[in-house]
């Protein structure tokens, strides 16, 4: 197998030289020759990683956490079509949250090098952002999208210094980003059934984990087709404080202010721009439509989640 490490020193808190020759050693034990790819850039990984894939690569490793991951994500697609069908992204467990991975592999003493040497591929579903005035290009995502307070939440999170414990990095914007977030008026569209709601947030879920192992999804899988759709309304911040300990749990199904659906796109307008962001990457602020890939990328598995 021609496999590529994809590598951002500048990603996140920042992965050591000393670390990733560990990484290296590592696989030069146990495999053949591999190729390390440094890269300067979020943007420059994604390109890297498409060259690499028409060049031949039939595995991708990702060295970092979600953002890297999902800037690798998005070199597998060149104006939506995948460019190398085949080929297989390995996700390691190296970044702040490292969520999607925990969706992937639930056990959390699985070793991801382990499973990027002997991977199972999975066909997962992939979806894709475009604002509705098409001001950006499309971004494609594995994991969660959200728009809103969540939103703030990982604009000051990037803002957030590298040394900070990685706990503290999702728990210091989120209380700074609750105590100014007001709701808005949402003209939301599910599978074409119009809805309008005023909520704090939107997420639209394939993994189940994000913001450091607060759980959005889980009433799908991450190759069924659909989107889990949630939505906080009529909430105050406080109350959102007060319900920030059901997020880590998962047990929210009754709260009357906590909204789910199902579906396979949707498209919402709201009276004033929200912020969005995918697998923990800033977008910007705007009006979006959010559509599905069913079954567009081979991710490396453990054996027991394949």
């Amino acid at each position: 197998m021609k496999r590529v490490f994809m590598f951002n020193p500048r990603a996140g808190g920042g992965i050591s030289a000393r670390r990733l020759r560990e990484i290296e050693r590592y696989f030069l034990d146990r495999t053949g020759s591999f190729d390390v790819i440094r890269c300067e850039s979020r943007d420059d990984l994604t390109r890297r990683t498409r060259d690499a894939l028409l060049g031949g690569a039939e595995q991708i490793v990702a060295i970092g956490g979600d953002g890297t991951m999902n800037a690798a994500a998005n070199g597998f697609f060149e104006q939506g079509r995948p460019v190398a069908p085949a080929a297989c992204l390995a996700v390691s467990r190296l970044g702040t949250g490292s969520d999607y991975l925990k969706t992937l592999a639930p056990d959390r003493t699985t070793d991801w090098r382990e499973v990027a040497l002997n991977p199972v591929m999975r066909a997962v579903d992939v979806g894709a952002i475009r604002t509705l005035d098409d001001s950006r290009p499309p971004m494609h995502f594995l994991n969660i999208a959200s728009f809103g307070m969540s939103g703030e939440i990982v604009r000051r999170k990037q803002q957030m210094p590298g040394w900070l414990p990685r706990s503290l990095c999702y728990l210091l914007p989120t209380l700074a980003s609750l105590f100014g977030a007001r709701p808005r008026s949402i003209e939301l569209e599910l599978d074409g059934q119009s809805l309008r709601r005023e909520a704090l947030c939107l997420f639209a879920s394939k993994g189940i984990f994000a913001g450091g192992g607060m759980r959005f999804g889980g009433g799908v899988t991450l190759d069924d087709g659909l989107f889990d759709v949630m939505l906080f309304t009529s909430m105050t911040s406080l109350q959102m404080l007060l319900k920030t300990p059901k997020l880590y749990s998962g047990d929210y199904a009754d709260e009357p202010s906590i909204e789910k659906h199902t579906a396979r796109s949707l498209r919402f307008r709201s009276s004033a721009p929200l912020t969005g962001e995918c697998d923990g990457e800033l977008i910007g602020a705007g009006d979006f439509e959010i559509t599905l890939s069913p079954r567009a990328l081979q991710v490396c598995c453990p054996a027991t989640t394949a």
